[in-house]
């Protein structure tokens, strides 16, 4: 039988496995209704910071446009997992890469999860990212395409 922390630490496991593969609506189901997704940040540097609802996070994701992020070429692998003896709070580190078209991996960067679970749901998703990284990968990625 499993603890709650062991429960939980699945579930976000089985969460991370949908999302990297990009089955953003199966992940989705992970949520309590009116669950969160916070991210850091700026508006204008990012226009996924500030809270939304766990929908909206996912539209909004799903809307970006291939030539931006083509969501085939990206990976999302958990670095570290770990959760508290209750099993309703969890920090998860997670190692984000976009591989190009000669198989490069030119984006990387890391962000750290604050996940709260309660009834085997997610209900609060605080997201640690530093977004000057991905600001350079999509500038340098335009210029690039600009000369093409």
């Amino acid at each position: 039988m499993f603890t709650k922390a062991e429960a939980t630490r699945s579930l976000i496991q089985e969460f991370n496995d949908l999302f990297s593969t990009h089955k953003f609506q199966e992940a989705a189901r992970f949520a309590a209704p009116g669950a969160t997704w916070w991210m850091s940040g700026l508006k204008e540097n990012n226009p996924m910071a500030g809270l939304h609802t766990f929908e909206e996070h996912f539209k909004h994701v799903e809307s970006i446009p291939k030539t931006v992020i083509d969501w085939d070429t990206v990976e999302v692998d958990i670095v570290e997992l770990v959760v508290d003896a209750d099993g309703e709070k969890a920090v998860v580190e997670v190692a984000v890469k976009i591989r190009e078209d000669d198989g490069e991996y030119r984006y990387k960067n890391n962000a750290v999860l604050i996940i709260e679970v309660k009834e085997g749901k997610i209900q609060v998703v605080k997201e640690y990212v530093d977004f000057a990284p991905f600001t350079k990968y999509i500038k340098e990625k335009e210029e690039k395409r600009g000369k093409a």
